[in-house]
């Protein structure tokens, strides 16, 4: 019996430091939450004597009311963000947009600074592999090259697949996304400058391009990131091979129209000077050519000159011989039709819609 209590001793002074060892963590713990109260309410009451020295006003019952406010705001919140998702449920509009665009397609440009100008959310596509794609995709139900595209998902209703600009403009209207369509004036200017950007400068532009130094940069895009798509060698050399594969192309054919047409590509230049100076006349004073927003012939002109402004020549030629006015223009559309890739679709009062800050 006395060996089985000589066994058991040490045990017990084990389990008595063992029990002694969590006694002193518990009061650890007890005295720090004490302290930090104690801290707490030193700080509280050194702010009630400095609102009370400072402002002669009772101190406590200005910490009162700052915490009293502090927690009306944070009951708001939850409030407003409550109401939020409330009225999400109710409405449940999912609303999905692919644009799909050659960016040497003056009606692709026209379509895309429309959708910008009224800020309208969509994704941009216009990479190789995306476009070759799309078409193999839905090669039942859209012509070969042709573009633009808009593929529109709203809810679980079934996705609109909408080719060509007028389509997709009826489309915009229809549904509401351009409530106020400021750009349709049908005003006999507005009918002949666009008969001037589309016959005469889209054109002119046209034999411009035929050269081929011309004709690869516009055709392989100054921006590289484009064609890095992310930056894996598969899908940029894919991505590279269509694009050398269509400007190849591309150069061979207008080399051998270059011959055909030599005299209309000689004069080009000089006929696309004559055209700006006359776009310069009709925009006189004014913003834009519409006034104080733009009309149809603005987005029909700026689509015609962007579809060609890939080119580093060309956008050189732009800065350097055309009119000052027309290039100050050229800028204000650009701000005006500024795409925005994470942009949110809000609604938009008709009177404000479509306005942006531009440039004097």
């Amino acid at each position: 019996m006395n060996s089985i209590l000589r066994r058991l001793v040490p045990r017990t002074g084990n389990l008595k430091r063992h029990f002694s060892s969590d006694a002193q963590k518990l009061v650890a713990k007890v005295r720090k939450e004490e302290a930090s109260k104690v801290i707490s309410s030193l700080e509280d009451n050194i702010e009630t004597r400095l609102y009370s020295r400072i402002a002669g006003v009772d101190g406590e019952s200005i910490i009162h009311q700052r915490r009293y406010k502090a927690e009306y705001l944070r009951k708001q919140e939850a409030q407003k963000q409550a109401l939020t998702k409330y009225a999400e449920s109710l409405g449940d509009t999912v609303i999905s947009m692919d644009f799909y665009m050659q960016h040497d397609c003056p009606e692709s440009q026209r379509v895309f600074a429309i959708l910008n100008f009224y800020q309208i959310s969509f994704k941009k596509n216009d990479t190789p592999v995306y476009l070759q794609h799309i078409q193999q995709k839905y090669r039942d139900k859209i012509p070969k090259d042709k573009w633009p595209m808009l593929i529109a998902k709203i809810n679980f209703e079934d996705e609109k697949i909408l080719v060509g600009a007028e389509a997709i403009e009826k489309y915009l209207y229809d549904n509401f996304f351009i409530s106020v369509a400021f750009h349709q004036t049908f005003s006999a200017a507005a009918k002949q400058g666009v008969e001037l950007a589309e016959n005469q400068v889209n054109k002119t532009l046209e034999y411009l391009f035929l050269n081929p130094r011309l004709t690869f940069q516009n055709g392989f895009r100054n921006d590289p990131t484009t064609f890095r798509l992310g930056a894996r060698k598969p899908i940029l050399h894919r991505v590279l091979g269509i694009a050398f594969k269509r400007i190849g192309s591309q150069m061979v054919k207008n080399t051998f129209k270059l011959f055909k047409h030599r005299k209309e590509y000689s004069n080009s230049r000089k006929e696309l000077l004559e055209a700006m100076e006359e776009w310069k006349v009709r925009i006189g004073d004014k913003t834009f050519h519409g006034g104080d927003k733009p009309d149809e012939a603005d987005f029909s002109m700026y689509g015609v000159l962007k579809a060609k402004y890939n080119s580093s020549s060309f956008q050189r030629f732009i800065e350097d011989q055309f009119p000052l006015a027309v290039y100050r223009w050229f800028l204000r559309m650009q701000t005006a039709c500024r795409y925005e890739e994470n942009r949110l679709m809000v609604a938009v009062d008709s009177s404000t819609q479509g306005q942006r800050p531009t440039p004097a």
